[in-house]
């Protein structure tokens, strides 16, 4: 099983920070009129948002994948190589 210090963990909770506050700007983007300023702000940070996270979530993959090459270097089982797939296929779709 990976140590509490494992970077996939640290990694895994900026990133679902960034995914949470995302979607808080999502519902407040919901609530704000289309002709605005604040939506055309709200529509370029949304997209910024979702660009940063994509790529993060990508070089997680890639981390992922170099991992499940040789999981005992990494003390890392399948389990838990699957249970970090399954996460970020679930941060995809959030």
């Amino acid at each position: 099983m990976s140590s509490p210090q494992d970077p996939f963990y640290i990694v895994k909770e900026e990133i679902q920070d960034s995914i949470d506050k995302l979607q808080s700007t999502f519902h407040q983007w919901e609530t704000v009129p289309s002709n605005t300023g604040e939506r055309v702000h709200l529509t370029k940070e949304l997209q910024t948002g979702c660009e940063s996270i994509e790529w993060q979530v990508d070089e997680l993959d890639k981390a992922i994948a170099v991992a499940s090459r040789d999981p005992s270097w990494y003390g890392i089982d399948e389990v838990e190589l699957e249970k970090r797939r399954r996460w970020t296929s679930t941060a995809r779709t959030q």
